[in-house]
């Protein structure tokens, strides 16, 4: 489920899952990534996962209400969680196919010193 959302300006989207994310669930959250990029102009994602306990879809995995295309203007995304749900959650949201950069973090400190360096790709206008 989706415990929290937060914008932090200029250009950071913060969301916060916990325990069995549903297909309702990724829907409200790339709808509200949507929403944040439309103001922002461009986003960085960072999501934790807290008491994560993978997913339960329902539904087409083609459906685009469901998925962040790479030319949307996110960034970069961070996701902070377990190291067991490492491998399971690059995979399904495809990290090796993607052209945004995507990374895995032990430490949300981590994640955000990563989003915030320069060294990858500029914010998307």
């Amino acid at each position: 489920m989706v415990v929290n959302k937060s914008f932090e300006p200029p250009h950071l989207v913060v969301a916060a899952l916990a325990g069995v994310v549903t297909t309702s669930d990724q829907r409200e959250l790339v709808g509200w990534v949507r929403e944040s990029i439309e103001r922002a102009g461009g986003v960085r994602l960072l999501v934790t996962l807290g008491q994560f306990h993978g997913w339960q879809p329902s539904g087409s995995y083609d459906d685009p209400a469901l998925w962040l295309r790479d030319d949307e203007g996110v960034s970069k995304i961070a996701i902070v969680g377990e190291a067991a749900w490492r491998r399971t959650v690059l995979t399904v949201i495809g990290q090796p196919l993607r052209r945004i950069p995507i990374d895995y973090f032990d430490t949300e400190a981590a994640a955000r010193r990563w989003l915030s360096s320069e060294s990858e790709n500029a914010l998307s206008s």
